[in-house]
């Protein structure tokens, strides 16, 4: 598997009025493990068909 080495300064990320953002923590690594587990999932069954 590739690494991934390229990251965006915060300053390059527009979000919308209103969101925020932060460093992730130990406490996001569940839900961050889910997307990218859902994710590989999904992409492997559109793949399948």
């Amino acid at each position: 598997m590739a690494e991934h080495t390229s990251t965006l300064a915060p300053s390059e990320v527009q979000l919308p009025s209103g969101y925020t953002s932060r460093p992730a923590t130990l406490d996001d690594l569940d839900a961050v493990y889910r997307i990218i587990s859902d994710d590989a999932l999904a992409s492997s069954q559109v793949c399948s068909r």
